[in-house]
Order: C-alpha cells, then sequence, then structure tokens
C-alpha cells in the first residue's frame, strides 16, 4: 500500500473496504479511524463525510488481522504495536522518512501524523525500558506528554540534564539540581521513581536528527550546597563530596542567608524514598 492522502467520501471508502457505511461510522466513533470531514454532497443537497484516503488502507489493514482471528481491540494494538517497532528501527535521520510514510498507513489521523510524534513514541519507548516493573512501566511512558518532551528538550538544549520525577500518580520532568529540594520538601511516606533523561535524550535526538547535537554531558552542573535551619537563622554551607557519608559539609564556608519569622517545628517527619530507574 502506497500512503494516500486525498480525501474520499464514505461512499468510496465503503467501496473500498467492503464494510457498510454503517461500520464505517462506528469505526470512526471508537477512535479506530480520524473523525471525517462534512462537505456538502456534489448534488448539492444534503451532506456527505469525506475520510484521508489513507484510513481506507487503515481498515483494510484492520480486516486483514480479523481474518487471521483476531479481535477488533487485539487488530488495533496489533497496528499500535507495529508502529512502535518501526519506529525502534529508526537508527539514522535518513530513515525517519520512510518510518513516517510506513506509520501513516497504520496509524488513525495519519495527515496529522509527524516528525515529532514518532520521536514522542521512541522517547517512551526508551523509558518503557528503563523501568522493570509492568504496572509503572507503562504508566510512565504514557505520563511522559508531547509537553514534557518539549519540556525536557529546552532543558537538555541549554545545558541542564533533566529528570523524570513521579510519585506514582504524577509525572513530571525537573531539572536535576531541583530533585533534592523537591525531595526534601516532601513530608510523606512517598516512593519516587527518578529516570535521568539526558542521555536517553541525546541517543534519540541522534537517532532522528534532532536539533544541534547535543554535549557528551550537561555544560549545566548542580553545585554542592545544602541550607541548615539552626533556630530562626538559615545558614547555607558548601559541600565536599567524599567523606563517611558520601559528604561532608565544609565548615568555614557557612553563610547566614536568612531569618524564620517563627520557630521551626522540630517534631518527627516522615521519609521520602527514592526509587531509581535501570538505565
Amino acid at each position: 500500500m502506497n500512503y494516500e492522502n486525498e480525501p474520499i467520501s464514505s461512499k468510496e471508502m465503503s467501496r473500498r473496504t467492503g464494510l457498510s457505511l454503517k461500520t464505517i461510522t462506528r469505526r470512526h466513533q471508537a477512535g479506530i479511524i480520524s473523525e471525517p470531514e462534512i462537505r456538502t454532497h456534489p448534488s448539492g443537497r444534503g451532506k456527505l463525510g469525506y475520510f484521508p484516503a489513507s484510513e481506507a488502507d487503515r481498515l483494510l489493514l484492520i480486516e486483514e488481522l480479523r481474518a487471521e482471528g483476531r479481535s477488533l481491540q487485539s487488530a488495533v494494538q496489533k497496528l499500535d504495536d507495529d508502529v512502535d517497532e518501526i519506529v525502534a528501527e529508526i537508527a539514522r535521520p535518513e530513515e525517519v522518512s520512510a518510518a513516517l510514510t510506513q506509520a501513516r498507513l497504520m496509524l488513525p489521523g495519519a495527515d496529522d501524523l509527524n516528525k515529532d510524534d514518532l520521536l514522542h513514541r521512541a522517547l517512551q519507548a526508551e523509558i518503557r525500558a528503563s523501568v522493570e516493573e509492568d504496572d509503572l512501566r507503562e504508566r510512565l511512558a504514557e505520563g511522559f506528554t508531547d509537553q514534557l518532551m518539549n519540556r525536557a528538550f529546552r532543558m537538555a538544549s541549554d545545558g541542564i540534564s533533566p529528570v523524570l520525577l513521579s510519585d506514582g500518580s504524577r509525572v513530571e520532568v525537573e531539572a536535576d539540581f531541583i530533585i533534592p529540594h523537591r525531595l526534601s520538601e516532601n513530608l510523606a511516606d512517598v516512593v519516587y521513581t527518578l529516570i535521568p533523561l539526558y542521555g536517553i535524550l541525546r541517543r534519540t535526538f541522534g537517532r532522528f536528527g534532532v536539533g544541534e547535537e547535543l554535549p557528551e554531558k550537561p555544560t549545566t552542573r548542580p553545585v554542592p550546597r545544602v541550607s541548615v535551619r539552626e533556630g530562626r537563622t538559615v545558614l547555607e554551607y558548601d559541600l565536599y563530596v567524599g567523606g563517611e557519608f558520601g559528604f561532608e559539609l565544609l565548615r568555614d564556608s557557612v553563610r547566614t542567608v536568612g531569618s524564620l519569622p517563627e520557630p521551626v517545628d522540630s517534631g518527627s517527619f516522615g521519609s521520602s524514598r527514592v526509587r531509581g530507574g535501570t538505565r
């Protein structure tokens, strides 16, 4: 099949696929194919729906899979999985165009499918590969939205190392040097998942030829520094990475950075536990 994006009428769609108009209507209502564009009937009387011709090819592929004994849901999922395999095989920027053409035959709304959509899928696949737990893997990949992809891209382009952060219900992207502050503010007994994204982005961007090549390592690095509350005074210390606990406070670097209007409650706090990705 060759990708064709010229619109065809619902009647032509029925003729090409062998499906009734009623079945085609059910398919687009279920989101299996895109919504039709409603136009005035050529006779000037009434309305007629028009679909991209590629949607007819998608329906034919689905019907072929159903003829093999698959359910409708299984056939649709098979096409989606096939697109993920096509994306996974992209090794160089020159291969993206051919992969996009193939994907447009398998996914609904093919006219709107673009290179960024495939890039997003590739990044989601990398995130899945970084997580061992089945229930968590899909939640993190699906939670990594286009908006978070763009946020991570902007950070990496500025030399900042982005990190995917999730408490199990919400997925976010933060700069690596913000993560300690986020964790220290959490007073509940919450398990966090952290996945460093810089290497994933650099590897995937290279395959897709997106933007300028990222440096091997981020150019913005966190400064090892902590603040300590002593009564109403907030002190700041530089850290030495090493020693018994992996760090030491440099006492001669202490600076007063602020004060608190009220005494800080020194009662017991919950703990934050951190779990990392496997890559």
